[in-house]
């Protein structure tokens, strides 16, 4: 089975159980989040991966919020304030049903580690697309805005030469497998897709002591050497 059918029905049997941690434990990380990319949003503002949890909206001057994400039961149990302009569609970012430089800002928030796939090159390559895509749909000079977990170069290499056993093993418990791209590998497919003047920064989440899941390695979020990190591109 297509790991990403395989993430989107675990978003859908999951979703509360994710947004109830998102409230607890995890809220450290989220108000980091918030603090780095409050000051960025305008306009028309696409969110991929939105999940059921848009509270950032309330932070800046948004135009309109477009959310997209695989999982069905999560925009459906989308709590939003009807005094704001948003709208929420079913739909892969990699063939986004956009027209061409439509938004201001594009964010994706704690998703880019779900873009795995069955092989690395497959997964690598789905990132690739995305990130076209994400070009594509953003007016010129309106910027990507990226949050998420990233591993060091070296931990990568080990992350890679687990990668088989990690999708054989997800795959027996027939759980979505997840997989950590470095900095490196975001600025240098970024760079390719046509964006520039891309610049990055650490958050301070504690290197997301608090999160309750697996990585790629098989073991707790909390004990492995990942570290979050905010990416801008600009178009």
């Amino acid at each position: 089975m297509d790991n990403v059918v395989k993430t989107k029905e675990y978003f859908d049997k999951f979703f509360l159980k994710l947004d109830y941690i998102k409230n607890t434990k995890q809220s450290i990380i989220i108000k980091s989040t918030y603090d780095a990319i409050r000051k960025e949003l305008y306009g028309e503002v696409l969110d991929i991966g939105s999940g059921c949890r848009v509270d950032y909206i309330r932070l800046a001057d948004i135009k309109r919020l477009v959310g997209i994400d695989l999982s069905l039961n999560s925009i459906l149990n989308t709590e939003i304030s009807k005094n704001f302009n948003v709208i929420f569609i079913l739909a892969d970012a990699r063939n986004l049903p956009f027209k061409d430089n439509y938004f201001d800002v594009v964010i994706s928030l704690h998703t880019l580690h779900h873009f795995s796939n069955n092989t690395l090159k497959e997964t690598r390559y789905d990132l690739l697309i995305t990130f076209k895509e994400i070009y594509r749909v953003l007016k010129k000079g309106g910027k990507v805005l990226i949050v998420d977990a990233f591993i060091n170069k070296t931990m990568q290499k080990l992350e890679d030469s687990l990668f088989k056993f990690s999708v054989l093993f997800f795959n027996i418990l027939n759980k979505p497998i997840v997989y950590y791209f470095s900095i490196n590998d975001v600025v240098k497919i970024l760079k390719l897709v046509g964006f520039s003047k891309i610049e990055y920064k650490g958050l301070n989440t504690y290197n997301a002591m608090f999160c309750p899941f697996n990585s790629s390695f098989g073991i707790p979020f909390r004990y492995t050497p990942l570290s979050h990190f905010l990416v801008k591109g600009l178009k």
